[in-house]
């Protein structure tokens, strides 16, 4: 899904992700002091949480979920490029089969989303304070919701 690149079009992205069954969201976080693995959460657009655990074995449930929802649905994370980058090695480094995973096509970028909607297509906003991958995922979703309602106002013109 390309990103969008006005505040209208991260509206219409936002109302087309948040559609059932269309995407799940993705959240992440490094635990401190743990370079081996990674916490992964996968939450449904209605907020359902699908899994949460470690990376750092193949048979973890959160990424064998992720993998399964890369083949019909949008990967939604904040920083997605990031998101996709760190997944993609740490389950490289489990054994895990990347599959559709790897491949960017099936992600989409929350913060390019939210900066579009805000009028900045071109300015990279944070996503703010979360404590672990649900937080972070609960965040976006978050983030995604107020776009599709509109919630962002464009930043006025100099």
């Amino acid at each position: 899904m390309p990103p969008p690149h006005t505040s209208q079009e991260a509206v219409g992205w936002a109302r087309s992700v948040l559609t059932p069954g269309a995407a799940v969201v993705v959240g992440i976080a490094i635990p401190a002091g743990v370079t081996t693995a990674i916490d992964l959460a996968v939450l449904d657009t209605d907020g359902r949480l699908r899994a949460n655990d470690r990376i750092d074995s193949p048979g973890g449930w959160a990424l064998t979920t992720l993998g399964f929802a890369a083949a019909s649905q949008f990967l939604l994370a904040y920083n997605a490029a990031n998101v996709r980058e760190w997944l993609t090695f740490h389950a490289r480094r489990a054994g895990f089969p990347l599959g559709e995973l790897a491949s960017p096509a099936h992600w989409s970028c929350v913060m390019r989303a939210r900066s579009a909607a805000i009028g900045r297509p071109d300015r990279l906003y944070p996503l703010g304070t979360a404590s672990g991958a649900v937080a972070a995922a609960r965040l976006a979703l978050t983030v995604i919701e107020d776009i599709a309602h509109g919630r962002y106002v464009p930043a006025a013109e100099p």
